[in-house]
């Protein structure tokens, strides 16, 4: 079990059938930003990599810019299992619409308290 988010709530698959998950509890809104935890699950796992990934957001709702906060890596699904990687990324992006990065983004925006 990890020490993150547990109750995930899966918003998209994307075209390689990574599922996407956000933390339904754990999405903060202040101001025109949102903060939320977001899940990275793949199928199967990456070449030499993770298994899923549970990332921190700080998002600007109405521009559309995210920041990565943090990103831990797993060697099982659903944030399970070992710790691969830890990083504090602190990366800005522009999730592209029709993505599940842009859907998982417009969630939180609308649900986030």
């Amino acid at each position: 079990m990890n020490a993150y988010a547990v109750h995930w709530k899966k918003i998209a698959n994307d075209r390689y059938k990574i599922s996407w998950y956000v933390d339904v509890y754990n999405m903060n809104k202040y101001k025109e930003l949102v903060y939320y935890w977001g899940l990275v699950d793949f199928p199967k796992p990456v070449a030499n990599g993770p298994s899923s990934i549970i990332m921190k957001f700080k998002a600007n709702c109405r521009t559309g810019k995210r920041i990565t906060l943090s990103a831990t890596s797993y060697n099982q699904r659903m944030g399970k299992g070992k710790v691969t990687a830890e990083l504090t990324p602190n990366k800005t992006f522009y999730p592209k619409p029709n993505t599940s990065e842009h859907t998982l983004l417009k969630y939180a925006c609308k649900y986030a308290k």
